[in-house]
């Protein structure tokens, strides 16, 4: 009987222990959740440690701006999606940072414009893209920026006329070229601002004829150049606007016979003029149509005998 009192008196001891325990822990537990609140954003995270790919997903609805997370750490590639539902404007990023090669791509469904932009840090040449679908006109645009050179390319497929521009603004010369394969004619522009001389060169490969003008606005004198090399006869015209006098030069090396004319419009007189080197005889001639008297003047230097009439 003595003993059964003893273990009840010990039963009784230990379970006050324990509840005297309890209550400790209850108190600090309530000491704790007073002194540190509701975690600032609530979040829920979920593991997949089986699932394939395995993941681990975190919800923070509270948190500004709201976002789901995911993490995929054995899919190939390895990636972090982030979607931020409430953000503005709304987001979708995505890291692989284990990809070849490496890239973080982020999509902006309700921005104007619409938009997903690519960064490939690792790659090379390192670059940044981007696609606006819904703009107008839609667009590709691809920034290099450690390559040689740095370029901005931009390619908007739906624009009238289709194009491909590429600005190099640290290549020598810097310049800008826009290529416009649907254009009729067909062209390719080359503008380079720092050049000297500045130039525009435009080429027209499927123009009949085909040509290569260029323009070079501040070299001394002014000129528009434009070579069409599958014209019949070739040529090679140059027009100096603020030279004095102002001319248009026509040279055509495999016409029969080779021929260099020169217009001057506003000369006193006005002139035409006509080099023909390879000509039997060889001969320079010199129309001036509003000289008075009107005259038109033929040089043949290796004639025999030598003439001017």
């Amino acid at each position: 009987m003595a003993s059964h009192e003893q273990d009840y008196d010990h039963d009784h001891c230990q379970h006050a222990v324990s509840t005297f325990h309890l209550v400790i822990v209850i108190n600090i537990l309530c000491h704790y959740q007073h002194s540190h609140p509701t975690k600032s954003p609530m979040s829920l995270s979920t593991f997949t440690p089986n699932k394939s790919p395995m993941s681990l997903s975190t919800f923070t609805p509270n948190k500004s701006p709201m976002s789901l997370s995911t993490f995929t750490p054995n899919k190939s590639p390895m990636s972090l999606s982030t979607f931020t539902s409430n953000k503005s404007p709304m987001s979708l990023s995505t890291f692989t940072p284990n990809k070849s090669p490496m890239s973080l791509s982020t999509f902006t469904s309700n921005k104007s414009p619409m938009s997903l932009s690519t960064f490939t840090p690792n790659k090379s040449p390192m670059s940044l893209s981007t696609f606006t679908p819904n703009k107008s006109p839609m667009s590709l645009s691809t920034f290099t920026p450690n390559k040689s050179p740095m370029s901005l390319s931009t390619f908007t497929p739906n624009k009238s006329p289709m194009s491909l521009s590429t600005f190099t603004p640290n290549k020598s010369p810097m310049s800008l070229s826009t290529f416009t394969p649907n254009k009729s004619p067909m062209s390719l522009s080359t503008f380079t601002p720092n050049k000297s001389p500045m130039s525009l060169s435009t080429f027209t490969p499927n123009k009949s004829p085909m040509s290569l003008s260029t323009f070079t606005p501040n070299k001394s004198p002014m000129s528009l150049s434009t070579f069409t090399p599958n014209k019949s006869p070739m040529s090679l015209s140059t027009f100096t606007p603020n030279k004095s006098p102002m001319s248009l030069s026509t040279f055509t090396p495999n016409k029969s016979p080779m021929s260099l004319s020169t217009f001057t419009p506003n000369k006193s007189p006005m002139s035409l003029s006509t080099f023909t080197p390879n000509k039997s005889p060889m001969s320079l001639s010199t129309f001036t149509p509003n000289k008075s008297p009107m005259s038109l003047s033929t040089f043949t230097p290796n004639k025999s005998p030598m003439e001017t009439g």
